[in-house]
């Protein structure tokens, strides 16, 4: 009995502390080298998770928690390197992705792959591949695109958003084949996302909005988050709503996805220019 009793002790528990994860985002404030967190149910700020330069952060770009449950943060001056922090306190582990190795310049984005290993996008051209483990460069996997921003993964395919196509392009990597996902061009689009229910959205830095594409066909369903200044990273929750950091507008912002709902937003004095959105928790990312 004690037994059984034991187990539903540590059920519990880490029902408590996933649930607890789900319920906060991070935000990279690039102006002022820190990674904000905040509640994802209300806005309000829960404070400051990495603090202003710390391992050398400046003009922090993208954010992801990788398979080992730490964060990792693409630096996007001072020699561009991938830098890891705690995933629990946020304390400074190690470069882990050593300044413009292998040729990286500007990263903006980066997610693990389906493989363990790091992609990593470049405003100056392409995708680079790191180890997972050790973050050693792997190799130049794509010089497409150019103007390189943000990166998902789904269906064995990788899919990178770029300024320089004023599209999403879809690569193969089984076959190859490189392929733009809309027929009508977007307005610099920087992060993307896909729903829940299969269909991905797109941020328009130009228009200051966010379109919403069917991943078949790629024709647009509806445009939401209208008016949201400069939109970069954008990442669904895993609750289901879409959150939206505005670079000009310095705040970060949820809507539902479905009928384009403003929930909250939030104009932090500590947000400056913020650009990544990333949770602890991701259990809609495709595989």
């Amino acid at each position: 009995m004690s037994y059984k009793l034991s187990l539903v002790g540590i059920g519990v528990a880490l029902f408590v502390r996933v649930a607890a994860a789900a319920n906060i985002v991070f935000v990279s404030s690039f102006d002022n080298d820190t990674i904000l967190k905040f509640n994802a149910q209300t806005g309000a700020r829960l404070g400051v998770f990495v603090p202003a330069g710390s391992g050398g952060l400046d003009g922090p770009t993208g954010l992801t928690f990788g398979p080992d449950g730490n964060l990792y943060v693409s630096n996007s001056v001072q020699n561009s390197p991938v830098l890891k922090y705690d995933g629990r306190s946020g304390r400074f582990l190690s470069v882990f992705v050593t300044g413009e190795t292998g040729g990286l310049q500007s990263p903006m984005d980066l997610v693990f792959g389906p493989d363990g290993d790091l992609y990593v996008a470049s405003r100056y051209g392409g995708v680079f591949k790191y180890d997972g483990s050790t973050g050693a460069f792997i190799n130049r996997f794509t010089l497409q695109p150019n103007g390189a921003r943000a990166l998902r993964w789904r269906d064995g395919s990788m899919f990178v958003s770029s300024h320089a196509t004023n599209n999403v392009l879809r690569f193969n990597i089984h076959t190859g084949v490189v392929s733009p996902m809309f027929e009508t061009f977007l307005g610099s689009p920087t992060g993307f996302d896909f729903a829940p229910d299969g269909s991905i959205y797109v941020a328009s830095f130009s228009d200051n909005d966010v379109v919403r594409f069917d991943f078949d066909t790629g024709q647009p369903i509806a445009i939401l988050a209208r008016n949201t200044l400069g939109p970069e990273m954008i990442q669904f929750g895993p609750h289901g709503d879409l959150y939206v950091a505005s670079y000009t507008g310095n705040s970060v912002s949820c809507f539902d996805p479905y009928i384009g709902t403003l929930k909250w937003t939030t104009s932090d004095p500590g947000l400056a220019r913020p650009i990544g959105v990333a949770f602890r928790t991701r259990p809609f990312h495709p595989k």
